[in-house]
């Protein structure tokens, strides 16, 4: 299944959105000393990286012919790629 192009683009203005919400939280919780990462925290992190589909290898090697041919995409186009690729991977 294709995701269309404005589902990405709608996709990224609220991942665009929810990060400026979340650097004013970022900035108000700075000032709290001790702050620690929860070993539970990474523990989870870790378990959802690793329940990820793995990467497709000719995906990849289209991208490095890309990269050695002087094609760098945006940063919006990869942004674009990465929304879509989660958004097809969590489909049923």
């Amino acid at each position: 299944m294709q995701v269309a192009s404005n589902q990405a683009a709608r996709a990224l203005l609220a991942l665009r959105d929810s990060r400026r919400r979340g650097a004013v939280r970022r900035r108000r919780r700075a000032s709290r000393p001790g702050r620690v990462v929860s070993p539970l925290t990474l523990d989870g992190a870790v378990a959802t990286i690793d329940a990820q589909p793995p990467l497709r290898d000719a995906h990849v090697a289209d991208a490095r012919g890309r990269v050695a041919r002087g094609e760098h995409p945006s940063a919006d186009e990869v942004a674009g790629m990465a929304i879509r690729r989660a958004v097809c991977d969590s489909l049923p």
